[in-house]
C-alpha cells in the first residue's frame, strides 16, 4: 500500500473518531441532567428516568440525535415503533424546542407518585383515578406501563405512541414545570409501572 492510500486511510479513521467523539453526551451535560442522583430515596431506574427527561429538556436537539434517532422500541416488546408517525412527530417537536430548565426532584411529589403507583400496581389498574391516595389538582401527572428501565419509561412518555392529544409529551416538555416526583413499582397486569408528577 503506497503512502497516499495510507494517508487517506488514516484521515478516514481520524474523521470517524472525531465524529464519534462529537456524538456523545459530555460529562457536564450528564451531570446537569442527573438532578436525582443525590436523592437516596430514588432507585437507579428512577434516577435514570429523570436524567433522560432532563436531557430532552436541556438539550432537545442533541437528544434527538443521540437518543431518538434509531429508537424503535424496546428489547422486551421489539421494534413496535418502527413505522410510528409519533416518532416523526417527536422529532419535529424537539426541533422547535429551546433549552429549558432541568426538573428538580421533590419529596412531596415523590410521595404523591409513590402512593398512586403502589395503588395501581397492586390492583392492576391504569388511568388517573385515585381511590385511597390524595388527589391534588395542582400536579400534572403521567403514567408509564410495562417499561423496565429509565430510558424506555421516558421514551414511552415523550413519543406518546397512539396518544392523539400528546398529553404525556406536553407535560414532560412543559417549560413551566420545575419539580418532579417519580416512582416505579411492580404491576399486576403490565409487570412494571411508573407514576410521574410535575409541579410548576
Amino acid at each position: 500500500m503506497d503512502f497516499s492510500k495510507i494517508l487517506v486511510l488514516v484521515l478516514v479513521l481520524l474523521h470517524g473518531l472525531f465524529f464519534n467523539a462529537q456524538e456523545q453526551w459530555t460529562s457536564d451535560e450528564l451531570t446537569s441532567a442527573k438532578t436525582g442522583d443525590t436523592c437516596s430515596y430514588l432507585t437507579a431506574i428512577e434516577k435514570d428516568a429523570i436524567m433522560y427527561l432532563n436531557l430532552a429538556r436541556l438539550y432537545p436537539h442533541k437528544f434527538k440525535k443521540l437518543e431518538l434517532a434509531g429508537y424503535y422500541g424496546t428489547k422486551k416488546y421489539g421494534e413496535y415503533l418502527k413505522n410510528s408517525p409519533w416518532i416523526a412527530s417527536l422529532d419535529s417537536t424537539l426541533d422547535t424546542l429551546s433549552s429549558m430548565s432541568a426538573l428538580i426532584p421533590d419529596t412531596s411529589l415523590f410521595q404523591h407518585a409513590k402512593c398512586f403507583v403502589i395503588e395501581m400496581g397492586d390492583a392492576g389498574t391504569t388511568g388517573h383515578d385515585r381511590i385511597n391516595c390524595e388527589k391534588n389538582k395542582k400536579y400534572g401527572e403521567c403514567s408509564s406501563f410495562g417499561m423496565d428501565n429509565g430510558k424506555d419509561i421516558m421514551m414511552q412518555m415523550l413519543i406518546d405512541h397512539n396518544i392523539s392529544g400528546l398529553g404525556h409529551r406536553t407535560q414532560c416538555l412543559d417549560p413551566k414545570n420545575q419539580f418532579i416526583g417519580l416512582c416505579t413499582h411492580s404491576h399486576k397486569e403490565w409487570g412494571t409501572c411508573c407514576v410521574i408528577n410535575f409541579l410548576k
